[in-house]
């Protein structure tokens, strides 16, 4: 009996039923693309999730030598977010963000709602203000921790590392990631991190930059890029996909002039000028850390060789996810802030 071409192709075909081809078995999924996918949807979950409390601190993590402050004594301007150490606490609500800074011999709250914001202290009742205390100071740097989680939430973050640990007793993962050049540049333009986080080195290049202009034309110049490397660790429960702190740490070489050059430097202390010399060279593993050994990750955050740079970070704890009450406004609040009445 002849046997019917498709009957042969039914046999031959026959040993690869219940089998997949090998050119189409699932490839491997690697871990830190999926984690950057888990990560973004955590970071868009919060940034959704109006009601929430949070708690920022900045402080200056630079090796001590004794040309530190002659880069510190410019970026201390005022009691705000701009000095090199602080906390600050606030919540955002629906259309509406509530601050509050508690420093020695100040304690302001700030209300923004649009483009409008409002202050008050222990001395004062609240007052419309731009930019400023109700004391007049300038408030320098204020987070908007909602914007923040949104726009690492659109960027496709380079995830180094994903790690499980814990967080106040409770199982958490930790995603490690470095901010790209750009990324860097937009959250520092954007006022999304601290000024001081993504600093240039020189704290002396824009005086010079304006200075450079003269001859009584103004002309804008595009303003140099931080060259600074921000390295971000995100706390997640794992469980529920919700976001509890972002800590960051950003590293800028420092300036030959004002570092360990060889130089002595003058800086400005307590409305004193001082000459100040190059710290001793001191002998550690940091000085005799290999440039090409793997980075060591603690708490999420990779250590990174320290000497002549400038160190500092910036913590975002979140709490009451989606369970912090709005404040309660006045008619007066309402109506400097250009909202309708209750």
């Amino acid at each position: 009996m002849r046997t019917h071409p498709a009957v042969l192709l039914l046999f031959a075909a026959a040993p690869l039923f219940g089998q997949e081809p090998e050119s189409r078995a699932p490839a491997a999924t690697d871990p830190l693309i999926a984690g950057r996918e888990k990560l973004q949807k955590a970071l868009a979950k919060a940034a959704a999730t109006a009601d929430t409390a949070f708690e920022v601190e900045w402080a200056d993590k630079t090796k001590a030598d004794g040309n530190k402050d002659a880069i510190a004594v410019f970026l201390n301007r005022g009691p705000s977010a701009t000095t090199n150490t602080g906390t600050l606490r606030g919540s955002w609500h629906q259309g509406l963000t509530h601050l509050r800074l508690d420093g020695e011999g100040v304690k302001d709250e700030l209300l923004l709602a649009g483009r409008r914001m409002i202050a008050k202290d222990d001395k004062t009742d609240w007052v419309l203000r731009v930019g400023r205390f109700a004391d007049g100071n300038q408030t320098g740097f204020l987070p908007d921790v909602q914007l923040l989680l949104t726009q690492l939430a659109m960027w496709p973050l380079a995830v180094t590392q994903r790690t499980v640990g814990s967080l106040d007793d409770r199982p958490i993962e930790i995603f490690s990631v470095t901010l790209n050049p750009d990324q860097v540049a937009d959250a520092s333009f954007t006022d999304l991190i601290p000024e001081s986080l993504a600093s240039t080195a020189n704290p002396f290049a824009q005086l010079l930059r304006i200075q450079a202009v003269g001859n009584g034309k103004p002309l804008r110049q595009p303003l140099q890029k931080p060259e600074s490397t921000i390295d971000i660790a995100i706390f997640v429960d794992p469980a529920t996909g919700t976001v509890h702190q972002l800590r960051f740490r950003s590293w800028t070489k420092q300036d030959p002039r004002f570092a360990n050059a060889g130089r002595a430097a003058i800086v400005v202390r307590n409305g004193v000028a001082q000459q100040v010399g190059p710290a001793e060279e001191d002998e550690d593993e940091d000085e005799n850390a290999k440039a090409d050994a793997p980075l060591q990750y603690e708490g999420g955050l990779p250590e990174r060789r320290r000497k002549n740079m400038t160190v500092r970070e910036y913590t975002v704890k979140l709490t009451g996810h989606g369970q912090t009450a709005a404040p309660e406004l006045s008619d007066k609040q309402r109506q400097l802030l250009g909202l309708p009445p209750r």
